[in-house]
């Protein structure tokens, strides 16, 4: 049986003790999610907001979150996760699903996996500005991962707002994804990494 690590600092994911990519560093290398031009400080606060934010909706999702110990900052985004679950009905089973593809060597870890109307749903959550790589992020889990419906969740303080990605937008959000994985192969490969 295949074993997978992932390593936090570096976000390093390795299957049987050789380092595999993951969805998000295939998208980097290939030039469709690129942060060169943002802020350094502005980048890291709101990676660490993103974070926070993950923690407490994947509390939330286990039951085991203790309201009180909750930043006044996160109390509205977990509030519209609560919205988004009562308006679309939304059942979380499961929160940060770190897995791999042997066939294709990538690793990945999505962030909510439940259902709406007993179809297996990837909620792919964002804290930030909505980006065109949102599409193909949330089109490479559900090609690595069988669900019938894939949403990508932006969170604010006020409102939440879906993409429901689906038909032709879908195929070609994986399309573009195994594009990318075949440049980072190529790169790899040619030792352009």
């Amino acid at each position: 049986m295949a074993n997978l690590t992932f390593q936090e600092e570096g976000h390093i994911y390795r299957l049987d003790g050789v380092e595999i990519p993951s969805v998000t560093q295939i998208l980097k290398i290939a030039g469709l999610s690129n942060f060169d031009n943002v802020n350094l400080d502005l980048l890291e606060r709101s990676i660490r907001f993103g974070i926070a934010v993950h923690k407490v909706i994947e509390l939330k999702c286990k039951g085991t979150l203790d309201e009180s110990s909750v930043g006044e900052a996160l109390i509205p985004y977990a509030k519209q996760w609560d919205n988004f679950c009562l308006d679309y009905q939304y059942f979380s089973s499961q929160v940060e699903y770190r897995a791999f593809n042997h066939a294709l060597r990538v690793g990945f870890c999505i962030d909510n996996i439940g259902s709406i109307d007993e179809a297996i749903t990837i909620v792919d959550i964002k804290t930030g500005a909505v980006k065109a790589s949102d599409i193909i992020q949330a089109c490479a889990y559900g090609y690595l991962y069988p669900a019938k419906r894939l949403i990508v969740l932006y969170l604010c303080e006020d409102k939440y707002k879906i993409l429901d990605i689906k038909g032709q937008e879908r195929r070609k959000g994986e399309s573009i994804f195994l594009s990318a994985l075949a440049l980072y192969n190529f790169k790899k490969e040619k030792g352009l990494l």
